[in-house]
């Protein structure tokens, strides 16, 4: 590459970081949350996925930009009604961020990504296709670094309230049909 190439080339990874902290802001703040269609939020999501999920990225930091990715689904707020077809593969880049897989030239550090993302989810996640997190989850309980410990002990905290939620409401529901 000559030095235009690369000059373009980190400019357009520069441009990436920025967009990718534009859609985290689009998908927490409320207010820009309206402006979009859920079809369109659901696009923007799915968009996002596939960063975390490519093979390689070209980019000049592939893993910051995972990195960013990933906090974008950590920081959301986004409705149930986009979130629900698209749990399994979220639950699936989660997975990939704890061991370490999101690129090929991806660090163990978007590990605590990944749980910090299990833990910040929205509550109008379900928790059933997260139960694949569990064994690796509980496995880095017994792991080799503090830091990593306590993202998983948050993570699984994450998930905990999560199923208590969904009981309280569950429980909500039975004892609004028996006053009926």
């Amino acid at each position: 590459m000559n030095e235009e190439q690369v000059k373009d080339a980190r400019d357009l990874c520069a441009i990436t970081h920025a967009v990718l902290e534009l859609l985290g802001n689009v998908f927490t703040v409320p207010a820009i949350l309206r402006v979009f269609t859920n079809g369109q939020l659901r696009c923007m999501l799915t968009q996002d996925l596939a960063i975390p999920l490519a093979h390689s990225l070209p980019t000049s930091n592939a893993h910051k930009t995972c990195a960013l990715a990933i906090w974008a689904l950590q920081t959301q707020r986004l409705p149930a009604a986009v979130l629900a077809p698209v749990l399994e593969p979220i639950a699936y880049v989660l997975l990939r961020a704890i061991y370490g897989e999101l690129s090929k030239e991806s660090k163990k550090g978007s590990g605590a990504n990944g749980h910090r993302a299990i833990h910040y989810i929205a509550p109008a996640l379900v928790v059933p296709p997260f139960e694949q997190l569990l064994p690796s989850m509980l496995a880095i309980q017994i792991g080799p670094t503090l830091n990593m410990r306590g993202m998983a002990v948050h993570a699984l905290s994450g998930l905990r309230a999560r199923v208590a939620e969904g009981r309280r409401f569950l429980h909500a529901g039975v004892a609004r049909g028996r006053r009926r």
